[in-house]
């Protein structure tokens, strides 16, 4: 109960295992702060007698704090636990929403991010750090920190943050090696401060700095191991906030200055060496220091060393020397950037575990084909039932024989263990780049394919399955070194394709498009190979195109699904009822819909449906998204009575499926709410969108792409209810989410652009509206033709603006257009072209042409009965305006009329409607547009 109520929730930093909460409530270890912060909070919310949220976790900090100090200074090195190097120890949250506009509610120092362990045996530096300090303090904006792999530029600035972070109100740490990384860091910075996004719908960076840099808090980013200047986010404002890198690119000191970071002064490695053993003699430290070079890693690792073996210096050396003069004789070493000790270290390392521990050289080699992200022991046991070579398999299935394995890496200083809960283990990127180079060919083949297994006997195979995202989010930084794309095996090969679904479900459409491009090339030319290279493609390409559609590229998507579908086609391997054509074919019907021919798309899914309900049950999860896209196709030819009772079907069967609370259920809903939205049942539609978003928001964040969509029906709702203030203010701030994620140029901002018109024309503000109005109809007719149902539709609606605006002869002109345009694009009867005539009425009205008026009411009414029902607020509006068109021409039932219909009116909108004070003022009501979304 508390483990999934801290899950639902996105407001706390982390979520916690059932596992790990029973462990606190036995008392049995200390958990991360992160992870008790989080069970705190939320046993406080949800409290009887409400406590002080923050004195409450400040009270628990403490009591934490000392737990640590004490369980540290008891370690008895449990062979079946593994504590973490050090606390990652993080200050008691106070950031709000607030804390960007209100410094008085920030803690004088908050530290978050992902901060490494800080190192217990941090030494000298001192003039380092107070340069750093000097330099940020004196208003350097970017400071970086450049040296060689392993000479600690890390650790250095892990350590000024230790030191200095009274200085700053907030600190974050950004792992800047990977885009992913980088990304999702500063996502998780924009959530803490309030910014619209989400977990699931990442912040682009600038968006976050571009907050930080207006806000008045004195601030400090790291970036860690950045690469070149044009991988991050242009650092140019930054007001009163500060950046400190890590980085081995000298371009860096072109934007800024550059502080060196060079190996060890001599009294520096003499006393990390003794730091580890007193009993190391000054004379042997140095001699050791200087066989060394000083570099400050491989000090750290021959320190560890030494204690872990009791070997003396003499023979220390002796040994590295050997290994040396065999490394220098290898073509290799001429191309190595990096010191030939730290691979001879390595060979010594080998040669000592391949006598004593099998398993542990195995899990070593493991990080030759990994990224240099921690790598948690969970993922790896996961992995057991994959073909592991021997004893690294046995070990998988024997939690202590592995946690020994780690252990003794770890006595041995070539892992470090970054975390308790789960434990995660990481080796320096430089020891990783040694491996690469210097492992046997076979070794690095047993490396390579031993990850593989693993990593294809972990997949849940489920990336649409909320309950594996954080599966997923842990594999991918390892998808490119294992070299998935190219592994002979399909279920190897099904990790990275399972990724690129995964992006795209969690809103990271970017890089989802960007791997999902890696994958169709690296099978590009491959036609004639085994059936499982063949579904590869497929799948490839199928997921290609999505994300590609998603971001707005639909010439693109449509051509790669038609590629796709015409190598089935063409693939005997593929029959004629072969899954992967269902999957091909709803993006077919998508593309369909987005280029505006509804109807054939229906065929499509339609067809789609039957063959599968040949050859499948009726409950398959496939088979209800192809009947929620029947029901979108329904939505958009105006049969919304259809699309209402497939969408109440579908949402009766994820909830039986899946629960009320999954993400699809939910989801079902939304889908009914715009139902009832074009049924005219808006309160009821307004209920259910209340309902569900937020728990939508908590299962997937606030600015997830669907949950947009979503707010934009809210945003329809009220205005049809007449809540105009409350209208425009949502609208204004979905358009401009929906502009952040997606761009100016698609189909989901000029939708919500639509909205915000109508919004604005309803509330008065037409200045604001024939300006956006202006805009959103080029759009329209630049991305889809001036044809579309969209463009149409904007056609519509801004026609309506000018005519509240006086121009009734440009309104009439856009107006017999669109009619003419949508019976030829969508029917006589389809609801945008009972809207459009509807309009044209009142242009009609307003010329003085009374007569013609009256014979095109008389039209609409009878095509809105017939197509909306008699119930429906439209309808109800064109009885309205019948009557008052009448009462002009002196026709005396249109009193009657006109009474008859605003009671009709009273009844469905309510007494106090603005709608219906304008009518009663002899004003006609005007119809709009909504394209849902396709």
């Amino acid at each position: 109960m508390i483990s999934s109520g801290i899950r639902k929730r996105s407001d706390l930093r982390d979520t916690v295992s059932h596992e790990t909460i029973s462990l606190m409530l036995r008392g049995e270890g200390v958990p991360r702060w992160i992870k008790l912060e989080c069970v705190v909070r939320h046993l406080a919310d949800i409290a009887v007698r409400k406590p002080d949220v923050a004195a409450t976790v400040g009270k628990f900090h403490e009591l934490w704090s000392a737990a640590v100090t004490a369980d540290q200074a008891g370690d008895t090195a449990d062979p079946h636990g593994i504590p973490a190097d050090s606390p990652h120890v993080i200050a008691p949250s106070g950031l709000s929403g607030s804390l960007l506009e209100d410094t008085s509610s920030a803690p004088t120092t908050d530290l978050l991010g992902d901060l490494p362990p800080r190192n217990t045996n941090f030494v000298g530096r001192e003039h380092h750090l107070r340069v750093i300090d000097e330099m940020l303090g004196a208003g350097a904006g970017v400071l970086t920190l450049n040296g060689i792999g392993g000479v600690g530029k890390t650790q250095l600035a892990v350590e000024y943050i230790h030191r200095f972070r009274d200085h700053y109100n907030l600190i974050w740490w950004v792992p800047a090696e990977h885009p992913s990384g980088l990304r999702a860091s500063l996502t998780a910075l924009g959530t803490r401060l309030g910014l619209p996004g989400s977990e699931a719908m990442q912040h682009p960076p600038a968006q976050v700095l571009e907050a930080l840099a207006r806000s008045p808090l004195r601030w400090l980013l790291v970036f860690d191991n950045a690469g070149s200047p044009s991988s991050l986010p242009a650092l140019d404002s930054l007001g009163s906030g500060r950046v400190l890198l890590t980085s081995r690119d000298p371009d860096w000191a072109e934007h800024g200055p550059v502080l060196q970071v060079d190996v060890f002064e001599r009294a520096e490695s003499v006393e990390l060496l003794r730091s580890h053993g007193a009993d190391i003699a000054p004379a042997d430290a140095n001699r050791l220091a200087e066989r060394l070079g000083d570099l400050p890693l491989a000090v750290e690792q021959a320190a560890a060393w030494r204690v872990a073996t009791g070997i003396a210096v003499a023979d220390y050396i002796d040994r590295l020397d050997h290994q040396v003069q065999d490394i220098l004789s290898s073509p290799r070493a001429k191309a190595a950037n990096y010191p030939t000790t730290l691979v001879a270290f390595l060979d010594l390392a080998f040669d000592k575990l391949a006598r004593t521990s099998p398993v542990a050289t195995q899990l070593l080699e493991l990080f030759a084909s990994l990224s240099a992200e921690p790598l948690s022991l969970t993922l790896l046991r996961s992995g057991r039932q994959g073909p592991v070579t021997s004893p690294l398999r046995e070990a998988l299935h024997s939690t202590p024989s592995l946690n020994l394995a780690v252990k003794e890496l770890r006595r041995y200083g070539l892992l470090k263990v970054v975390d308790a809960d789960p434990p995660r283990i990481q080796v320096h990127r430089l020891f990783q780049r040694g491996l690469r180079d210097w492992l046997t060919t076979a070794q690095l083949q047993r490396s390579r394919a031993n990850v593989r297994a693993i990593l294809a006997a972990a997949n849940p195979g489920e990336p649409d399955d909320l309950r594996f995202w954080a599966h997923y989010a842990e594999v991918g930084p390892h998808i490119g070194p294992a070299e998935l794309a190219t592994a002979p095996i399909f279920e190897e090969r099904r990790v990275a394709l399972d990724q690129v679904r995964y992006l795209y479900q969690i809103g990271h459409y970017q890089q989802s498009m960007a791997l999902g491009q890696s994958l169709v090339l690296a099978v590009e030319g491959q036609e004639n190979g085994s059936e499982a290279d063949h579904d590869f493609i497929v799948l490839a390409k199928h997921h290609l195109a999505n994300a590609m559609r998603i971001l707005g590229d639909y010439a693109g998507a449509r051509q790669l699904t038609l590629d796709a579908l015409d190598y089935m086609e063409r693939n005997p391997v593929f029959g004629p009822d072969h899954e992967y054509f269902a999957d091909l074919d709803k993006n077919r019907a998508v593309d369909l819909r987005i280029s505006g021919e509804y109807a054939r798309a229906l065929v499509v899914d339609t067809d789609n449906l039957n063959r599968h309900l040949r050859n499948d049950i009726d409950e398959h999860d496939k088979i209800r998204n192809i009947r929620n896209n029947v029901a979108v196709n329904l939505r958009l030819l105006g049969r919304f009575n259809e699309a209402h009772d497939l969408d109440l079907n579908i949402v009766h069967q994820w909830e039986t499926v899946r629960g009320e609370q999954d993400p699809r259920t939910l989801f079902a809903r939304a889908n009914l709410a715009r139902d009832l939205y074009g049924l005219g049942r808006y309160q009821e539609a307004l209920e259910i969108l209340r309902a569900i978003l937020p728990t939508c928001r908590g299962a997937v964040g606030p600015k997830h792409g669907s949950i947009l969509l979503a707010v934009r029906t809210e945003v329809m709702v009220l205005r049809k209810l007449g809540r105009h203030v409350d209208a425009v203010a949502l609208a204004e701030q979905n358009s401009g989410d929906l502009t952040t994620w997606f761009g100016s140029d698609h189909e989901y901002t000029l939708a919500t652009g639509i909205s915000l018109v109508n919004t604005l024309r309803a509330a008065g503000d037409l200045r604001g509206a024939i300006l956006k109005a202006a805009q959103v109809l080029d759009g329209c007719e630049r991305l889809f033709g001036a044809r579309h149902p969209m463009a149409l539709a904007m056609l519509v609606n801004s026609a309506a603006v000018m005519r509240a605006l006086g121009d009734y002869r440009g309104a009439r002109s856009r107006d017999e257009k669109a009619v003419a345009e949508f019976t030829q694009v969508l029917g006589d009867n389809h609801p945008y072209t009972v809207c459009a005539m509807h309009n044209l009425a009142i242009d009609l009205a307003s010329l003085g042409r009374e007569g013609q008026a009256l014979q095109e009411t008389e039209t609409v009414l009878k095509r809105s009965l017939a197509v909306l029902g008699a119930a429906h607020p439209d309808t109800v509006a064109a009885a309205v305006n019948l009557a008052l068109t009448k009462i002009d021409l002196g026709d005396r039932t249109g009193q009657t009329d006109l009474a008859s219909a605003f009671t009709s009116l009273e009844r469905l909108l309510g007494v106090g409607h603005p709608q219906l004070t304008t009518a009663k003022s002899g004003v006609r009501i005007e119809c709009d547009i909504e394209p849902p979304p396709t």
